[in-house]
Protein backbone atom coordinates (compact mmCIF):
# COMPACT_ATOMS: atom_id res chain seq x y z
CA UNK A 1 0.00 0.00 0.00
CA UNK A 2 1.43 3.27 -1.10
CA UNK A 3 2.51 6.46 1.19
CA UNK A 4 -0.15 8.61 -0.15
CA UNK A 5 -3.14 6.28 -0.08
CA UNK A 6 -2.13 5.40 3.48
CA UNK A 7 -2.05 9.36 4.03
CA UNK A 8 -5.88 9.46 2.81
CA UNK A 9 -6.58 6.82 4.29
CA UNK A 10 -5.52 7.99 7.65
CA UNK A 11 -6.91 12.16 6.74
CA UNK A 12 -10.30 10.56 6.07
CA UNK A 13 -10.50 8.37 9.52
CA UNK A 14 -9.51 11.49 11.18
CA UNK A 15 -11.98 13.60 9.55
CA UNK A 16 -14.22 10.96 10.08
CA UNK A 17 -13.66 11.08 14.38
CA UNK A 18 -13.65 14.57 14.36
CA UNK A 19 -17.30 15.25 12.47
CA UNK A 20 -18.51 12.28 15.19
CA UNK A 21 -17.29 14.29 18.05
CA UNK A 22 -17.44 17.57 16.91
CA UNK A 23 -19.67 17.99 13.67
CA UNK A 24 -22.92 19.62 13.35
CA UNK A 25 -25.79 19.02 11.38
CA UNK A 26 -27.09 21.75 9.78
CA UNK A 27 -30.20 20.93 11.50
CA UNK A 28 -28.51 21.14 15.41
CA UNK A 29 -29.14 24.28 17.39
CA UNK A 30 -26.71 26.86 16.47
CA UNK A 31 -24.01 28.18 18.80
CA UNK A 32 -20.20 29.72 18.88
CA UNK A 33 -16.79 27.70 18.49
CA UNK A 34 -15.00 26.61 21.20
CA UNK A 35 -11.50 25.85 21.84
CA UNK A 36 -10.17 22.00 21.23
CA UNK A 37 -10.34 19.80 24.60
CA UNK A 38 -11.97 22.98 26.50
CA UNK A 39 -14.28 24.28 24.17
CA UNK A 40 -16.48 27.28 25.03
CA UNK A 41 -15.41 27.18 29.01
CA UNK A 42 -12.45 29.78 28.92
CA UNK A 43 -15.25 32.08 27.65
CA UNK A 44 -17.82 31.60 30.12
CA UNK A 45 -16.20 33.49 32.49
CA UNK A 46 -16.95 34.17 36.67
CA UNK A 47 -20.92 35.15 35.73
CA UNK A 48 -21.41 32.33 33.45
CA UNK A 49 -25.67 33.75 33.96
CA UNK A 50 -24.55 37.09 32.12
CA UNK A 51 -22.82 35.32 29.61
CA UNK A 52 -25.10 32.38 28.24
CA UNK A 53 -27.51 35.41 28.61
CA UNK A 54 -25.56 37.41 25.96
CA UNK A 55 -25.40 34.38 24.21
CA UNK A 56 -29.25 33.31 23.69
CA UNK A 57 -29.29 37.02 23.03
CA UNK A 58 -27.18 36.37 19.65
CA UNK A 59 -27.86 33.19 19.18
CA UNK A 60 -31.82 32.55 19.71
CA UNK A 61 -33.64 31.18 22.57
CA UNK A 62 -32.59 27.55 21.36
CA UNK A 63 -28.69 27.01 20.77
CA UNK A 64 -25.62 25.15 21.93
CA UNK A 65 -21.86 25.09 22.72
CA UNK A 66 -19.84 22.83 23.50
CA UNK A 67 -18.59 22.79 27.10
CA UNK A 68 -15.17 20.49 27.48
CA UNK A 69 -15.56 17.30 25.74
CA UNK A 70 -20.00 17.66 26.05
CA UNK A 71 -22.15 19.54 23.95
CA UNK A 72 -24.78 21.27 25.65
CA UNK A 73 -27.65 22.83 24.62
CA UNK A 74 -29.11 25.78 26.29
CA UNK A 75 -33.16 26.95 26.41
CA UNK A 76 -34.14 30.77 27.45
CA UNK A 77 -36.91 32.77 27.38
CA UNK A 78 -40.35 32.12 28.80
CA UNK A 79 -42.04 30.35 26.37
CA UNK A 80 -39.40 28.06 25.50
CA UNK A 81 -38.52 26.61 28.91
CA UNK A 82 -42.11 26.22 29.72
CA UNK A 83 -42.87 24.64 26.31
CA UNK A 84 -39.92 22.12 26.86
CA UNK A 85 -40.33 21.60 31.30
CA UNK A 86 -44.10 21.53 31.01
CA UNK A 87 -45.87 20.54 27.75
CA UNK A 88 -43.05 18.60 26.66
CA UNK A 89 -41.48 17.35 30.29
CA UNK A 90 -40.55 13.86 29.92
CA UNK A 91 -38.44 14.70 27.24
CA UNK A 92 -36.39 16.95 29.06
CA UNK A 93 -36.48 15.30 32.45
CA UNK A 94 -33.52 13.57 32.60
CA UNK A 95 -29.70 14.09 34.11
CA UNK A 96 -26.40 14.12 33.06
CA UNK A 97 -24.01 11.27 34.38
CA UNK A 98 -21.88 14.29 35.81
CA UNK A 99 -19.32 13.41 38.43
CA UNK A 100 -20.86 16.23 41.00
CA UNK A 101 -24.11 14.99 40.92
CA UNK A 102 -23.01 11.21 41.72
CA UNK A 103 -20.98 13.09 44.15
CA UNK A 104 -23.67 15.17 46.14
CA UNK A 105 -26.82 13.32 46.12
CA UNK A 106 -27.99 9.76 45.20
CA UNK A 107 -31.85 10.97 44.60
CA UNK A 108 -32.21 14.40 43.43
CA UNK A 109 -29.69 14.07 40.80
CA UNK A 110 -30.75 10.70 39.45
CA UNK A 111 -31.89 10.37 36.04
CA UNK A 112 -35.49 9.91 35.45
CA UNK A 113 -36.08 6.48 35.70
CA UNK A 114 -38.36 3.92 37.88
CA UNK A 115 -37.17 4.52 40.83
CA UNK A 116 -36.54 8.13 41.02
CA UNK A 117 -40.43 8.76 39.23
CA UNK A 118 -41.68 6.37 42.37
CA UNK A 119 -39.14 8.67 44.99
CA UNK A 120 -40.42 11.48 43.41
CA UNK A 121 -44.03 11.03 43.96
CA UNK A 122 -43.55 9.64 47.25
CA UNK A 123 -41.47 12.79 48.33
CA UNK A 124 -44.27 15.34 47.39
CA UNK A 125 -46.92 13.49 48.85
CA UNK A 126 -44.83 13.25 52.57
CA UNK A 127 -43.98 16.80 52.11
CA UNK A 128 -48.09 17.60 51.54
CA UNK A 129 -48.47 15.61 54.51
CA UNK A 130 -46.23 17.73 56.33
CA UNK A 131 -47.20 21.12 55.33
CA UNK A 132 -51.02 19.43 56.20
CA UNK A 133 -50.28 18.40 59.81
CA UNK A 134 -47.14 20.18 60.85
CA UNK A 135 -48.06 23.61 59.62
CA UNK A 136 -48.46 25.23 63.27
CA UNK A 137 -45.51 23.43 64.36
CA UNK A 138 -43.27 24.60 61.82
CA UNK A 139 -44.59 27.87 62.44
CA UNK A 140 -43.69 27.92 65.99
CA UNK A 141 -40.30 26.46 65.46
CA UNK A 142 -39.95 29.66 62.77
CA UNK A 143 -40.63 32.03 65.33
CA UNK A 144 -38.42 30.69 67.90
CA UNK A 145 -36.01 31.08 65.44
CA UNK A 146 -36.72 34.41 64.92
CA UNK A 147 -36.15 35.16 68.89
CA UNK A 148 -32.75 33.82 68.27
CA UNK A 149 -32.09 36.26 65.08
CA UNK A 150 -32.91 39.17 67.01
CA UNK A 151 -30.82 38.01 69.80
CA UNK A 152 -27.89 38.12 67.38
CA UNK A 153 -28.97 41.49 65.79
CA UNK A 154 -29.11 42.97 69.36
CA UNK A 155 -25.33 41.67 69.91
CA UNK A 156 -24.25 43.75 67.12
CA UNK A 157 -25.13 46.84 68.73
CA UNK A 158 -26.62 48.97 65.59
CA UNK A 159 -22.87 48.41 63.83
CA UNK A 160 -22.25 46.80 60.68
CA UNK A 161 -23.17 43.46 60.15
CA UNK A 162 -22.53 40.62 58.03
CA UNK A 163 -25.83 38.19 58.49
CA UNK A 164 -24.48 34.91 56.70
CA UNK A 165 -23.56 33.32 59.44
CA UNK A 166 -26.73 34.22 61.67
CA UNK A 167 -29.12 33.31 58.93
CA UNK A 168 -27.91 29.89 57.89
CA UNK A 169 -27.55 28.69 61.77
CA UNK A 170 -31.01 29.84 62.08
CA UNK A 171 -31.82 28.08 58.83
CA UNK A 172 -30.09 25.28 59.68
CA UNK A 173 -32.26 25.11 62.66
CA UNK A 174 -35.25 25.01 60.51
CA UNK A 175 -34.38 22.36 58.40
CA UNK A 176 -33.34 20.29 60.91
CA UNK A 177 -36.54 20.36 62.94
CA UNK A 178 -38.23 19.58 59.27
CA UNK A 179 -35.92 16.40 58.63
CA UNK A 180 -35.39 14.95 61.71
CA UNK A 181 -37.59 16.64 64.10
CA UNK A 182 -34.90 18.06 66.29
CA UNK A 183 -34.70 21.52 66.94
CA UNK A 184 -31.05 22.85 67.08
CA UNK A 185 -29.84 24.94 69.17
CA UNK A 186 -27.40 27.86 67.11
CA UNK A 187 -25.06 27.48 69.54
CA UNK A 188 -24.99 23.88 69.02
CA UNK A 189 -21.32 21.98 68.17
CA UNK A 190 -23.06 19.89 65.64
CA UNK A 191 -24.56 23.22 63.99
CA UNK A 192 -21.21 25.05 63.87
CA UNK A 193 -19.53 21.20 62.59
CA UNK A 194 -21.93 21.30 59.66
CA UNK A 195 -21.75 24.56 58.82
CA UNK A 196 -18.06 24.60 58.56
CA UNK A 197 -18.34 21.24 56.37
CA UNK A 198 -20.50 23.14 54.20
CA UNK A 199 -18.52 26.43 53.91
CA UNK A 200 -15.37 23.53 52.83
CA UNK A 201 -18.13 22.30 50.58
CA UNK A 202 -18.95 25.47 49.11
CA UNK A 203 -15.27 25.97 47.67
CA UNK A 204 -14.87 22.47 46.85
CA UNK A 205 -17.34 21.40 44.94
CA UNK A 206 -16.11 23.69 41.92
CA UNK A 207 -13.61 21.29 41.32
CA UNK A 208 -16.14 19.07 40.82
CA UNK A 209 -18.01 20.94 38.63
CA UNK A 210 -14.90 21.01 36.47
CA UNK A 211 -15.16 17.34 36.07
CA UNK A 212 -18.52 17.29 34.96
CA UNK A 213 -17.13 18.70 31.40
CA UNK A 214 -13.52 18.16 31.29
CA UNK A 215 -13.70 14.08 33.29
CA UNK A 216 -9.67 14.03 31.72
CA UNK A 217 -8.94 16.68 34.69
CA UNK A 218 -9.73 14.38 37.70
CA UNK A 219 -6.09 12.91 37.27
CA UNK A 220 -5.08 16.88 37.67
CA UNK A 221 -7.21 17.60 40.57
CA UNK A 222 -7.39 14.66 42.48
CA UNK A 223 -6.30 16.12 45.29
CA UNK A 224 -9.07 18.35 45.62
CA UNK A 225 -11.49 15.70 44.37
CA UNK A 226 -10.28 13.36 47.35
CA UNK A 227 -11.06 16.41 49.97
CA UNK A 228 -14.63 16.75 48.18
CA UNK A 229 -14.94 12.92 48.72
CA UNK A 230 -13.79 13.79 52.56
CA UNK A 231 -16.10 16.33 53.48
CA UNK A 232 -19.31 14.70 51.84
CA UNK A 233 -18.67 11.72 53.95
CA UNK A 234 -17.97 13.89 57.27
CA UNK A 235 -21.10 15.67 56.41
CA UNK A 236 -22.91 12.03 55.85
CA UNK A 237 -21.37 10.73 59.08
CA UNK A 238 -23.32 13.65 60.87
CA UNK A 239 -26.30 13.95 59.32
CA UNK A 240 -26.72 9.94 59.66
CA UNK A 241 -25.71 10.06 63.57
CA UNK A 242 -28.96 12.58 63.54
CA UNK A 243 -31.38 10.19 61.58
CA UNK A 244 -30.26 6.98 62.87
CA UNK A 245 -31.12 8.47 66.53
CA UNK A 246 -34.48 9.50 64.68
CA UNK A 247 -35.27 6.54 63.31
CA UNK A 248 -35.04 4.59 66.21
CA UNK A 249 -37.41 6.35 68.11
CA UNK A 250 -40.21 5.88 65.22
CA UNK A 251 -43.57 4.51 66.90
CA UNK A 252 -45.97 5.07 63.56
CA UNK A 253 -48.66 6.97 65.21
CA UNK A 254 -46.23 10.77 66.28
CA UNK A 255 -45.33 12.26 62.90
CA UNK A 256 -42.49 14.11 64.11
CA UNK A 257 -41.04 15.12 60.89
CA UNK A 258 -39.90 14.04 57.22
CA UNK A 259 -38.11 11.30 58.41
CA UNK A 260 -41.30 10.32 60.02
CA UNK A 261 -44.00 11.27 57.39
CA UNK A 262 -41.40 9.41 54.90
CA UNK A 263 -41.50 6.38 56.50
CA UNK A 264 -45.36 6.09 56.93
CA UNK A 265 -45.94 6.79 53.49
CA UNK A 266 -43.70 3.96 52.73
CA UNK A 267 -45.33 1.40 54.84
CA UNK A 268 -48.32 2.25 52.79
CA UNK A 269 -46.47 1.38 49.41
CA UNK A 270 -47.21 -2.12 47.96
CA UNK A 271 -44.86 -4.21 47.74
CA UNK A 272 -43.91 -3.82 43.90
CA UNK A 273 -43.49 0.20 44.95
CA UNK A 274 -41.18 -0.39 47.65
CA UNK A 275 -38.70 -3.23 45.55
CA UNK A 276 -38.51 -0.32 42.86
CA UNK A 277 -37.93 2.77 45.12
CA UNK A 278 -36.00 0.02 47.94
CA UNK A 279 -36.69 1.78 50.81
CA UNK A 280 -34.45 0.82 53.95
CA UNK A 281 -32.87 2.99 56.79
CA UNK A 282 -29.66 3.61 54.12
CA UNK A 283 -32.36 4.94 51.47
CA UNK A 284 -34.01 7.32 54.42
CA UNK A 285 -31.17 8.49 55.39
CA UNK A 286 -29.80 9.36 51.70
CA UNK A 287 -33.06 11.37 51.54
CA UNK A 288 -33.45 13.36 54.34
CA UNK A 289 -29.65 14.36 53.61
CA UNK A 290 -30.47 15.74 50.42
CA UNK A 291 -33.81 17.48 51.50
CA UNK A 292 -31.65 19.35 54.21
CA UNK A 293 -28.82 19.99 51.60
CA UNK A 294 -31.42 21.46 49.25
CA UNK A 295 -33.76 23.44 51.45
CA UNK A 296 -31.03 25.13 53.53
CA UNK A 297 -29.38 26.42 50.65
CA UNK A 298 -31.69 27.59 48.45
CA UNK A 299 -33.75 29.73 52.09
CA UNK A 300 -30.48 31.07 53.42
CA UNK A 301 -29.34 32.41 50.18
CA UNK A 302 -32.31 33.79 49.41
CA UNK A 303 -33.09 35.53 52.72
CA UNK A 304 -29.50 36.96 52.39
CA UNK A 305 -30.15 38.65 49.47
CA UNK A 306 -33.60 39.56 50.68
CA UNK A 307 -31.90 42.00 53.69
CA UNK A 308 -29.43 42.71 50.92
CA UNK A 309 -31.98 44.67 48.57
CA UNK A 310 -34.03 46.14 51.52
CA UNK A 311 -30.70 47.71 52.39
CA UNK A 312 -30.56 49.15 48.64
CA UNK A 313 -33.97 49.88 48.38
CA UNK A 314 -35.23 51.52 51.67
CA UNK A 315 -38.33 53.17 49.98
CA UNK A 316 -39.22 49.24 49.41
CA UNK A 317 -38.56 48.57 52.84
CA UNK A 318 -40.51 51.09 54.18
CA UNK A 319 -43.99 50.56 52.42
CA UNK A 320 -43.20 46.53 53.47
CA UNK A 321 -43.21 47.75 57.30
CA UNK A 322 -45.86 49.66 56.66
CA UNK A 323 -48.07 47.23 55.70
CA UNK A 324 -46.94 44.70 58.22
CA UNK A 325 -47.88 47.70 60.39
CA UNK A 326 -51.46 47.82 59.42
CA UNK A 327 -52.58 43.99 58.68
CA UNK A 328 -50.49 42.48 62.27
CA UNK A 329 -49.15 45.09 63.91
CA UNK A 330 -46.41 45.06 66.72
CA UNK A 331 -47.92 42.71 69.32
CA UNK A 332 -47.29 39.17 67.35
CA UNK A 333 -44.80 38.03 64.85
CA UNK A 334 -46.58 37.41 61.20
CA UNK A 335 -47.95 33.84 60.89
CA UNK A 336 -48.05 31.55 57.69
CA UNK A 337 -51.87 32.60 57.17
CA UNK A 338 -51.26 36.57 57.09
CA UNK A 339 -49.49 35.62 53.84
CA UNK A 340 -52.74 36.54 51.85
CA UNK A 341 -53.10 39.75 53.50
CA UNK A 342 -49.56 41.04 53.12
CA UNK A 343 -50.46 41.80 49.48
CA UNK A 344 -47.22 44.37 48.91
CA UNK A 345 -45.28 42.04 51.02
CA UNK A 346 -46.19 39.26 48.96
CA UNK A 347 -45.24 41.38 45.54
CA UNK A 348 -41.86 41.93 47.04
CA UNK A 349 -40.72 38.67 48.13
CA UNK A 350 -42.12 37.33 44.43
CA UNK A 351 -39.91 40.14 42.77
CA UNK A 352 -37.02 39.20 45.28
CA UNK A 353 -37.47 35.49 43.87
CA UNK A 354 -37.60 37.17 40.10
CA UNK A 355 -34.66 39.63 40.18
CA UNK A 356 -32.63 37.28 42.10
CA UNK A 357 -32.81 34.04 40.32
CA UNK A 358 -30.82 32.12 42.54
CA UNK A 359 -30.84 28.96 40.16
CA UNK A 360 -30.18 31.42 37.54
CA UNK A 361 -29.36 28.22 34.76
CA UNK A 362 -30.91 25.53 37.15
CA UNK A 363 -29.88 22.29 37.33
CA UNK A 364 -28.79 20.62 34.06
CA UNK A 365 -31.39 18.20 32.40
CA UNK A 366 -30.61 15.74 29.87
CA UNK A 367 -32.89 14.74 26.84
CA UNK A 368 -34.66 11.23 27.37
CA UNK A 369 -34.92 10.37 23.98
CA UNK A 370 -34.38 12.25 20.37
CA UNK A 371 -36.12 15.30 20.07
CA UNK A 372 -37.56 18.23 18.01
CA UNK A 373 -37.20 21.43 19.41
CA UNK A 374 -38.24 24.22 18.19
CA UNK A 375 -37.38 23.02 14.51
CA UNK A 376 -33.74 21.52 15.80
CA UNK A 377 -32.65 18.51 16.44
CA UNK A 378 -31.11 17.22 20.30
CA UNK A 379 -30.21 14.03 20.19
CA UNK A 380 -31.02 11.91 23.18
CA UNK A 381 -28.79 11.87 26.49
CA UNK A 382 -28.10 15.84 25.62
CA UNK A 383 -27.27 17.72 28.90
CA UNK A 384 -29.39 21.02 28.82
CA UNK A 385 -29.45 23.98 30.62
CA UNK A 386 -32.47 25.73 31.14
CA UNK A 387 -31.79 30.09 31.39
CA UNK A 388 -34.19 30.91 33.96
CA UNK A 389 -32.19 34.05 34.57
CA UNK A 390 -33.35 34.57 30.64
CA UNK A 391 -37.24 33.47 31.75
CA UNK A 392 -37.06 35.94 34.60
CA UNK A 393 -36.32 38.66 32.69
CA UNK A 394 -38.16 38.06 30.02
CA UNK A 395 -39.26 41.41 28.34
CA UNK A 396 -42.21 39.71 26.22
CA UNK A 397 -43.56 38.78 30.04
CA UNK A 398 -42.32 41.59 32.46
CA UNK A 399 -42.36 44.97 31.76
CA UNK A 400 -38.77 46.77 32.31
CA UNK A 401 -37.48 43.46 33.49
CA UNK A 402 -33.95 44.85 34.31
CA UNK A 403 -36.24 46.93 37.07
CA UNK A 404 -36.94 45.96 40.78
CA UNK A 405 -40.31 46.69 40.74
CA UNK A 406 -42.53 44.80 43.15
CA UNK A 407 -46.01 47.09 41.99
CA UNK A 408 -45.62 44.38 38.79
CA UNK A 409 -46.91 41.72 40.72
CA UNK A 410 -50.25 44.28 42.25
CA UNK A 411 -53.47 44.85 40.02
CA UNK A 412 -55.12 48.05 39.51
CA UNK A 413 -57.64 46.64 42.12
CA UNK A 414 -55.05 46.72 44.68
CA UNK A 415 -55.18 42.44 44.61
CA UNK A 416 -51.80 40.28 43.95
CA UNK A 417 -51.41 39.27 40.24
CA UNK A 418 -51.39 35.58 40.57
CA UNK A 419 -51.37 35.11 36.79
CA UNK A 420 -48.00 37.02 36.19
CA UNK A 421 -46.59 35.44 39.56
CA UNK A 422 -46.79 32.25 37.68
CA UNK A 423 -44.26 33.14 35.82
CA UNK A 424 -41.29 32.84 38.36
CA UNK A 425 -40.50 29.92 39.06
CA UNK A 426 -37.08 30.17 41.83
CA UNK A 427 -37.84 25.94 42.36
CA UNK A 428 -38.07 24.92 38.78
CA UNK A 429 -41.12 23.97 37.08
CA UNK A 430 -42.44 20.54 35.92
CA UNK A 431 -41.23 17.17 36.54
CA UNK A 432 -37.89 18.22 38.33
CA UNK A 433 -39.91 21.02 40.20
CA UNK A 434 -38.26 20.89 43.78
CA UNK A 435 -41.05 18.78 45.94
CA UNK A 436 -40.21 20.80 49.24
CA UNK A 437 -41.11 24.59 47.43
CA UNK A 438 -44.45 25.00 49.54
CA UNK A 439 -42.84 24.40 52.93
CA UNK A 440 -39.59 26.92 51.34
CA UNK A 441 -42.01 29.73 50.14
CA UNK A 442 -43.62 29.49 53.91
CA UNK A 443 -40.25 29.66 56.01
CA UNK A 444 -38.73 32.64 53.31
CA UNK A 445 -42.73 34.66 53.49
CA UNK A 446 -42.95 34.46 57.18
CA UNK A 447 -39.03 35.15 58.11
CA UNK A 448 -38.91 37.91 55.70
CA UNK A 449 -41.91 39.85 56.74
CA UNK A 450 -40.60 39.02 60.83
CA UNK A 451 -37.22 40.46 59.89
CA UNK A 452 -38.65 43.33 58.51
CA UNK A 453 -41.51 43.82 61.24
CA UNK A 454 -38.75 43.68 63.81
CA UNK A 455 -35.86 45.75 62.22
CA UNK A 456 -35.03 48.30 59.74
CA UNK A 457 -32.21 47.36 57.50
CA UNK A 458 -29.76 49.99 56.28
CA UNK A 459 -26.52 50.27 54.88
CA UNK A 460 -23.65 51.31 56.37
CA UNK A 461 -20.98 54.16 54.79
CA UNK A 462 -17.57 52.22 55.23
CA UNK A 463 -19.26 48.90 53.69
CA UNK A 464 -20.82 50.18 50.26
CA UNK A 465 -23.60 47.31 48.63
CA UNK A 466 -23.51 45.48 45.28
CA UNK A 467 -25.94 43.30 43.56
CA UNK A 468 -23.74 42.39 41.19
CA UNK A 469 -20.95 41.12 44.02
CA UNK A 470 -21.30 37.04 43.70
CA UNK A 471 -20.47 33.98 42.29
CA UNK A 472 -21.70 30.90 40.15
CA UNK A 473 -21.80 27.62 41.39
CA UNK A 474 -24.89 25.63 41.32
CA UNK A 475 -26.94 29.07 41.93
CA UNK A 476 -26.25 32.59 42.66
CA UNK A 477 -24.56 33.38 46.02
CA UNK A 478 -23.48 36.90 47.45
CA UNK A 479 -20.27 37.38 48.37
CA UNK A 480 -20.06 38.88 52.07
CA UNK A 481 -21.57 42.11 53.13
CA UNK A 482 -22.48 44.27 55.78
CA UNK A 483 -25.98 46.31 56.79
CA UNK A 484 -26.75 47.59 60.24
CA UNK A 485 -30.23 46.22 61.59
CA UNK A 486 -31.70 48.57 64.06
CA UNK A 487 -34.96 47.65 66.46
CA UNK A 488 -38.38 49.44 64.85
CA UNK A 489 -39.05 49.27 68.53
CA UNK A 490 -37.10 51.81 70.40
CA UNK A 491 -33.87 50.03 71.96
CA UNK A 492 -33.05 46.15 71.48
Amino acid sequence: MSIDLLLLLFTTLLLLVWYVLYGRPSTEPPGPWGLPLVGYLPFLGKKMNLTINNLAKRYGNVFQLRMGSRKVVVISGQRCVREALLRRGLEFAGRPNFYSYTAVSKFGFSDMNPSFRMYKKQTMKAFGEFTKTRRNELQQVAHNSVNMLMKKFKEANNMPFDPKRVLDRVVCTIMGYICYGEFFNIEDELVTALLDKAQDFATFIAFGLVCDFLPWSKFLIRHKLRRLEELLCVFNKYADKIAMAHIGNYDGENMRSMCDIFRKVAEGMNEEERKVLKVDDDMLKNHLSSIFGAGFSTTAGTLKYAILIMAIYPEVQTKVQLEIDSVIGGDRYPAFDDESRLVYTSAVVTEIYRYHSLAALGVTHSTTCNTIFEGYFIRKDTPVIFNMYSAHRDDTVFTDPERFMPERFIRLDGTFNCTLAQYVSPYSIGFRRCAGEPVARLEVSVFFATILQQCRIESAPDHPLDLDNYIMTFGIYHKPFKVIFRSRFGEW
